[in-house]
This record gives C-alpha cells, sequence and structure tokens, in this order.
C-alpha cells in the first residue's frame, strides 16, 4: 500500500528471487517506475502476471521464471504501448504454466536481447514477426507445451513415473528466418517441441549462431551442408530426431584449426550431440578424441575407414558395433540361414523321394 512513496522510488533493484514466496505478484509493483531490474524467479507465485508491471518504464530485466503463473502473455502485453519498454533487455517466464499462443508483440521490441519462454503451455505457431528483433542475442523456446499443467504423465499400470512424461508437440516447423536473418544470434535453443520439419540451411555471411539445441523434435531431412561446415558453431544438439544422410563434411563444429588430440579432450566449452537419428557413413577424424560427444546411440556409422574414428569419449565406444561390421554380421547370418533353409529343403525332398519310392515297391 506504500508502494510509489519517496523511499520506493529511490529503489532500483528488486530482487526477491529463491525465497519461497507464495500467493500472487501484487499488482502495486507497477507503480515502482525507477526499478530496472525485477527479480521474482525461483518462488511458488500463482495466478497472472498483473499487467500494471509494464508501467515499470525503467525496467531492464523481467526475470519471473521457474514460478506457477497462468494466464495468457497476450493479456499482458495487450496492455503496454509503445512507450511501456523502452529499456527492455532481457524477458523471462520460462518454467511457468502460461497459456495461449506466443504474442507477437515481444518481437516488437527493438531492445530485446535475451528471451525465454521455454516449459510453459503455449499452442499455436510461431508468429510471423519472431525474427523481428536483429538485436536479439539469446532465445530460449525449449519444451513451448511441456510446462506443469499440460505435462502427461506415464503410468506403468502398476505404479506411476512421476519423472516420466511426455509433452504435447507444438505443430508448427522450424523458422528459417532463426538461421538467415538474425544477424546477433548467438543462442539458439528450440528444443523438446516435437516440430515437424526440415533443418533450415544456415546462412553464414548472416548469421553468428555458436549454440544451438534442436533436439527432440521430428526434423526429417540430411544435415544441411552450410550446417557441416559452418565455422561459428561451438555446441550443436540434434539429438532424437529423424535425421538422414552422413556427417563427413561435419568438420567444424569445434573450435576451428584446432587438433584435438587425447591431452586437449577436457574442454568443456563444445559439445556435439546427434544420436538417436538415423545417420551414416563416416565420422570426421578430428572427433576422435573430442569431448563432450554423443553421436553413436542409434546410428549406423561405418568404421570402414583406413583409420579408426569412432570417438572415444563417446558414452558407448566401447560396445559401439560399426554398421560395416552390423552389415557383415548381417550377412554372415544371411547365407547361414540361406544353407540351413537350403538342407531343410534338401532334406524334405531326399525324404519324400525315398519314401515315394518304398510305396512304389510295396
Amino acid at each position: 500500500s506504500n508502494m510509489g512513496n519517496d523511499n520506493t522510488l529511490r529503489l532500483f533493484q528488486l530482487f526477491l528471487n529463491a525465497n519461497q514466496i507464495t500467493g500472487t505478484i501484487p499488482s502495486s509493483l507497477g507503480s515502482l517506475t525507477n526499478v530496472q531490474t525485477l527479480r521474482l524467479n525461483s518462488n511458488q507465485l500463482i495466478g497472472t502476471l498483473p499487467t500494471e508491471l509494464v508501467q515499470m518504464t525503467s525496467c531492464v530485466a523481467y526475470v519471473v521464471n521457474s514460478n506457477r503463473l497462468t494466464g495468457t502473455l497476450s493479456d499482458w502485453f495487450d496492455a503496454a504501448n509503445s512507450t511501456s519498454f523502452p529499456l527492455l533487455i532481457g524477458f523471462d517466464v520460462s518454467d511457468n504454466n502460461f497459456v495461449g499462443t506466443i504474442p507477437s508483440r515481444i518481437f516488437d521490441i527493438p531492445t530485446l536481447e535475451i528471451l525465454s519462454i521455454s516449459k510453459n503451455c503455449f499452442g499455436g505457431e510461431f508468429p510471423e514477426n519472431i525474427c523481428g528483433v536483429p538485436g536479439l542475442k539469446v532465445l530460449y523456446m525449449d519444451g513451448l507445451a511441456a510446462g506443469r499443467n499440460c505435462r502427461h504423465f506415464l503410468s506403468s499400470g502398476v505404479f506411476d513415473s512421476p519423472n516420466v512424461y511426455t509433452a504435447d508437440y507444438f505443430y508448427d516447423s522450424l523458422p528459417p528466418c532463426l538461421f538467415n536473418a538474425m544477424p546477433n544470434l548467438i543462442t539458439l535453443h528450440v528444443g523438446a517441441n516435437g516440430l515437424l520439419s526440415t533443418l533450415p540451411d544456415i546462412n553464414t555471411s548472416v548469421s553468428v549462431l555458436s549454440t544451438v539445441d534442436l533436439s527432440y523434435n521430428r526434423l526429417h531431412s540430411t544435415i544441411p551442408l552450410s550446417f557441416q561446415t559452418a565455422t561459428m558453431l561451438v555446441s550443436l544438439d540434434l539429438s532424437y530426431n529423424q535425421l538422414t544422410g552422413t556427417i563427413e563434411r561435419m568438420n567444424n563444429i569445434y573450435i576451428p584449426g584446432r587438433n584435438i588430440t587425447p591431452e586437449s579432450s577436457t574442454s568443456t566449452e563444445e559439445g556435439l550431440q546427434l544420436l538417436v537419428n538415423r545417420l551414416s557413413g563416416y565420422i570426421p577424424e578430428m572427433y576422435h578424441y573430442a569431448p563432450n560427444i554423443d553421436i553413436l546411440s542409434s546410428n549406423l556409422f561405418s568404421c570402414a575407414a583406413p583409420f579408426d574414428t569412432i570417438p572415444v569419449n563417446d558414452p558407448i565406444s566401447e560396445r559401439y558395433v560399426c554398421a560395416s561390421d552390423f552389415l557383415d554380421n548381417a550377412g554372415y547370418f544371411a547365407v547361414i540361414c540361406f544353407v540351413l533353409l537350403a538342407a531343410i529343403l534338401i532334406g524334405r525332398l531326399t525324404y519324400k523321394g525315398v519314401m515315394k519310392r518304398d510305396d512304389d515297391a510295396a
């Protein structure tokens, strides 16, 4: 009730995060027009995001992630006008239960650099102006329909599995402009959305993407040559998709030009995850000692190269069966089965012939 007096007008930072605060967010916070950073994250707040907060015109960062907030963000942005967010750089509402569509007005904020809307209960499609903020540097949109209120927990019929759940698909395709029209976007996460799409080309003359996570979707193309040869990518996660083809030209996911050896394979700054796809062919030699690599599981890479390129740091490297060995073994098995089948048929024909002669003799 005392919000807006002389003392609160001198307040520039409001950090109330990780305090187990319950209840709703007071609408009176909107009167704190000099607050530059509002952190209410990691509490147990419920209810909607008060529309009065759009009056905090000095705010540089709204951080309300990891609560139990509901309602639609469209209503919140509809309460704003062209002067509501003159300084806004960061907006984080991830890990809540917001519903409805992703509001297009988020992407009309020219100063926005960091946006995180992961793990909510959004539906619909990506806004047409999703690439409308050229200054955007970090974009997290993982699990757009995987919030607590829209998860589907699995049950075995005998016992429940509280930590195992499925989420609804976000029925849209991957916007190509994220890879060819965003000159400042460094980090892009759009995983766990079930997107049914091909993997777009990346325009390396425009894009500066270094970290990309598109895991747990339904991407069903080959990995474009532009992706495989991109020199700025440091971390790439395309695991749990339906990608096909080879990665034989993928030589630049780690720091370009670096000679990775057993002695230099302890870095934690890079990563390549391609597990559970339908990839085949040879693995580039540079990944033999690469750190933080997980590419073998459920793929059919070949070992029939002049040298062994199976990544020694992959979790299943010691028990991986190469496609060439698998096919060789399958070929041997087929030959054995054919020989056995032929022997059985010949035996049956011989037996019938003997029985017929015996019947004729009788």
